[in-house]
């Protein structure tokens, strides 16, 4: 009886998105007549729940088309709705949203998730779709958390160079501390008011890991380093006589890769600067550590750091030499050790250019062939689930069967992402 506005119908299909996605269609190429009792039965399953709103969705036709559609996409062989585009106006309009179109602009992080997994690219930047929350129960989730982390980290650094206060020293960091901790409250507070309530007691703990993690990255900033050698100081703290050139710095460059030219956009978390006038590029990683080695592209998905500091080259090198870059990832486990800090020196640029234009000729060749199946790469895969880890839209994964994603792994479509996949480290062997 209530009014069914296109806004409900929405509403109750994300509601019931989990209970829909475990359905498994009949195998094989059903009938029509037994397509209809399938339907039947579905229904009937549906009032017998005397759910009012499960029935609407159910007369209205959206469940129908659902059904039809799961049924159309599990009768096999590759194609759309395995991750295969066939129609050549859909591949153009796919590297349009993607950015790879003539005039466009692609970001680095949109193609290491490509060779993280092709359907999260289809799933996040092509469909649009939201990232799946579950129900918000309990602390803040690892995506929550490292929003917090990078908020904090950088208007703390902004405020602290406003005011002189950077490079931090040892006797300060005590100090600085009511100043991290209030930062803390305001962004955990706004995180639990996203969710639509406040709850004093999950914020304490989640304040309390942050700021332990924050503590330890402060302290390790302020190690008075000024001795360190020229080659040793990429992985060092600002205390070693890095200051602070730019805070969440976009970009624009053009790349010339692979025998073409690509607009890559994006932005630097930090932009140091020593005293010789060089820049080092930082970005903090708050989740996944990266334990690679460096100039390891690991088949695709260790590939942002060195666009980043192509890019870095194109956009500064006119006011100073590229020293190279450094992630800092903000761990967790013993946050008053500091951040795990993996360094790329700037001669991985040259030294990485050949596998780089392969890898990039690979990866680009494997998208315009329209190719975003369900595969997720085995260094950032669940082995528990299969599911990429940090899955955005698990319930969608989870009802593609992962063997027949492997079975259509051997396609001849695939070759240049299996290429990709193979690109190893920089300095040694492709095999990854």
């Amino acid at each position: 009886g209530e009014d069914l506005t296109q806004e409900r119908l929405e509403s109750l299909a994300r509601k019931h998105t989990r209970a829909l996605g475990g359905v498994r269609p009949p195998a094989g190429e059903p009938q029509l007549g037994e397509l209809d009792r399938d339907l039947a039965s579905v229904g009937q399953a549906i009032k017998g729940e005397e759910r009012q709103d499960l029935y609407a969705l159910w007369e209205s036709g959206t469940f129908r088309a659902g059904w039809q559609a799961e049924l159309a996409r599990w009768r096999g062989g590759p194609g759309p709705y395995s991750g295969f585009l066939t129609s050549r106006a859909s591949i153009d309009r796919v590297l349009e949203l993607i950015g790879l179109a003539p005039g466009g602009h692609v970001s680095a992080s949109l193609l290491e998730e490509y060779a993280q997994c092709p359907w999260r690219v289809m799933t996040r930047h092509v469909l649009g779709l939201p990232r799946e929350e579950e129900e918000p129960e309990g602390l803040l989730d690892g995506a929550e958390m490292g929003q917090v982390l990078h908020d904090v980290l950088r208007d703390y650094v902004h405020e602290a160079a406003g005011h002189g206060r950077w490079p931090p020293r040892p006797e300060q960091v005590e100090e600085d501390k009511a100043l991290l901790s209030s930062m803390v409250v305001g962004r955990i507070g706004r995180a639990y008011r996203a969710r639509g309530g406040r709850f004093p007691a999950l914020e304490r703990v989640d304040g309390r890991s942050a700021l332990e993690r924050l503590l330890g990255w402060l302290a390790w900033e302020a190690a008075a380093e000024d001795d360190a050698a020229d080659g040793d100081r990429l992985g060092r703290g600002a205390g070693a006589g890095w200051k602070v050139h730019g805070l969440e710095q976009r970009f624009d460059a053009e790349l010339k890769l692979a025998g073409r030219t690509l607009r890559l956009k994006g932005r630097w978390d930090r932009v140091d600067r020593d005293s010789a006038g060089r820049f080092r590029i930082v970005d903090y990683k708050t989740g996944r550590s990266r334990t690679g080695r460096p100039g390891d592209l690991e088949g695709g998905v260790g590939l942002q750091m060195l666009l980043y500091l192509l890019a870095a080259r194109q956009q500064l090198g006119s006011e100073g030499a590229i020293a190279g870059g450094a992630f800092f990832h903000l761990r967790g486990d013993q946050p008053d050790r500091g951040p795990v800090v993996l360094t790329w020196p700037e001669e991985l640029m040259e030294l990485g250019k050949e596998k780089l234009d392969r890898l990039m000729g690979a990866l680009l060749a494997s998208i315009e062939a329209g190719v975003f199946l369900r595969l997720p790469h085995d260094k950032r895969m669940d082995n528990r689930t299969g599911l990429c880890s940090n899955c955005p839209t698990p319930t969608i994964c989870r009802t593609w069967r992962l063997e027949e994603a492997r079975r259509h792994a051997e396609a001849d479509r695939l070759q240049s992402l299996h290429l990709v996949r193979r690109i190893g480290s920089i300095v040694g062997g492709d095999e990854t």
